[in-house]
């Protein structure tokens, strides 16, 4: 029975002979990257399955295209499942943050054409009713730095200026009033449309 080191040095020979182009070894190899779509579906679900089945196929031929490009760094210290399990969680955290990113920068849209957008009298009076419950049910100084924001188009660098705020705290707390007054204003249509 061969010992690790002899395995991984195994792994290192396939590699490299895959890289020259030896169909049985890149035969032999593409076996063995058969990990990476397993990989990814057990992390992906340990994460709460934040990645849908669509695009968790595209995350793994895009982790084989890496793998594949990165393949010549290989050195035989792990084996190369374990080597290229650090691939497949690198892209699967990337997928995830890009795809919470995405969700609240649609979020945020969301709510600034709901404070942008121009209806009728009727609606406007309407919208402007629930947008100022969910105003009130912010916190004082997320609603504050919202309001000087839309209402009187004042830039972050002025509102950090007259609440004695660093201009990141402003954007927290803009960015966290915008995701709360979204839910709120959501959960008011659910409501009313129930």
């Amino acid at each position: 029975m061969p010992n690790q080191r002899d395995e991984r040095l195994d792994d290192l020979q396939l590699v490299r002979e895959a890289l020259t182009g030896d169909p049985r070894a890149a035969d032999g190899l593409i076996a063995r990257l058969k990990c990476v779509p397993q990989i990814l579906h057990v992390k992906n679900v340990q994460a709460g399955s934040p990645i849908g089945r669509d695009d968790l196929r595209d995350l793994t031929q895009d982790t084989l295209e890496l793998i594949w490009r990165k393949l010549g760094s290989y050195e035989g210290r792990s084996s190369l499942e374990t080597w290229a399990y650090a691939y497949c969680q690198h892209m699967l955290l990337n997928a995830i943050r890009n795809k919470r990113r995405r969700q609240a920068r649609q979020r945020e849209t969301d709510v600034e054409l709901l404070l942008d957008n121009k209806p009728d009298t009727a609606e406007r009076e309407h919208d402007f009713d629930a947008l100022r419950r969910g105003l009130e049910g912010l916190d004082p100084n997320q609603a504050l730095v919202i309001r000087l924001k839309h209402f009187e188009s004042v830039t972050f660098e002025e509102i950090a200026a007259s609440l004695q705020m660093s201009v990141n705290t402003v954007k927290t707390q803009y960015y966290r009033g915008l995701t709360k007054l979204r839910e709120s204003l959501e959960q008011r249509l659910r409501e009313e449309y129930a």
